[in-house]
């Protein structure tokens, strides 16, 4: 082979290493919590997909629950209509 396809071959190669210390380095800065949250955190939400939602008609739920067992007083009470008839 002739030298130049040899310099290409081994600039090639060197790149490809570069690149993998890089990468490799890289990972091992991270700490291993923050490689696995987005993964932990699809599970969780094809756990329990409307956890939110779930989460917001329970609150909705005790505060009518709140609302029915405390009556208004009776000035802010609906009067009834006085023209029945």
């Amino acid at each position: 082979m002739k030298l130049e396809t040899w310099v290409v071959a081994i600039c090639l190669i060197l790149l490809i290493v570069v690149i993998n210390l890089g990468l490799l380095v890289t990972l091992r800065r991270r700490s291993i919590h923050n490689q696995f949250e987005p993964l932990s955190r699809a599970i969780r939400r094809a756990r329990r997909p409307w956890q939110e939602e779930d989460e917001q008609i329970k609150e909705l739920s005790r505060r009518v629950a709140a609302l029915q067992s405390h009556p208004a007083p009776i000035s802010e009470q609906e009067e009834p209509p006085s023209n029945i008839g």
